[in-house]
C-alpha cells in the first residue's frame, strides 16, 4: 500500500536533496566571506527561516528601483536561509583550515615569488581542503538536521511527503 506513494516520496527526496545541495553552495560562498559570522550564529535558525517578514526589505528596494513586487518562493527562501546559517559555520571551518597550514609552506611560496593567484591555487587551497574536509562533512550533517525546519515555510520535502503517505496508509 505504501508503495503506491513511492513516486511522491521520491519527489520529496529530490526537493530535500536540492535544498541541501544548493544551500551548501550558498554556504560555501558566504563561508568564504566570514564577515557576518557573529551576527548569523547568534540568531536562532527558526527566526532566520521565517521568510514572510524577510520579503519586506527586498520589496522596498525593488519598489524604490521601480521593479515592482518581488515574490520569494519557499525553495529560494529555504536555500538562502540555510546557506546563510551554514555559511556562518563554514567561515570558521575555512578560517581554521587556513590557520592550520604550516608557516614554512607559506614562507616557501612567498620565497618562490608566486603571484597571489598562484599562491592561493598551489599552496593555500590544496592544504586548506585537506584540513577542512572533516569539519565540512560535520557541517553538512548539521545542515541535514537544520533542514528539518524547512517544512515550516511550506516547502514540500521528503519528511512531509512520508508523513502524508504514512497517514493515508497507516503504515
Amino acid at each position: 500500500m505504501i508503495y503506491s506513494y513511492l513516486s511522491m516520496i521520491l519527489d520529496g527526496l529530490r526537493v530535500t536533496l536540492s535544498v541541501v545541495l544548493v544551500s551548501t553552495a550558498v554556504a560555501c560562498i558566504f563561508g568564504l566571506a566570514g564577515v557576518y559570522t557573529a551576527v548569523i550564529r547568534a540568531l536562532p535558525d527558526l527566526l532566520l527561516i521565517e521568510f514572510d517578514g524577510g520579503q519586506i526589505l527586498p520589496n522596498r528596494i525593488a519598489s524604490a528601483q521601480g521593479w515592482g513586487y518581488l515574490d520569494i518562493n519557499a525553495f529560494m527562501a529555504g536555500t538562502i536561509t540555510l546557506g546563510l546559517v551554514l555559511g556562518a559555520y563554514l567561515s570558521e571551518t575555512f578560517r581554521s583550515a587556513v590557520l592550520a597550514i604550516r608557516q614554512g609552506q607559506i614562507k616557501a611560496g612567498h620565497a618562490m615569488g608566486l603571484s597571489r593567484t598562484q599562491f592561493m591555487h598551489d599552496i593555500v587551497i590544496p592544504r586548506m581542503i585537506r584540513h577542512a574536509i572533516s569539519c565540512f562533512r560535520n557541517n553538512l550533517l548539521v545542515m541535514l538536521k537544520v533542514r528539518a525546519l524547512v517544512p515550516i515555510i511550506e516547502l514540500d520535502d521528503v519528511v512531509n511527503r512520508v508523513s502524508l503517505a504514512s497517514a493515508a496508509t497507516r503504515a
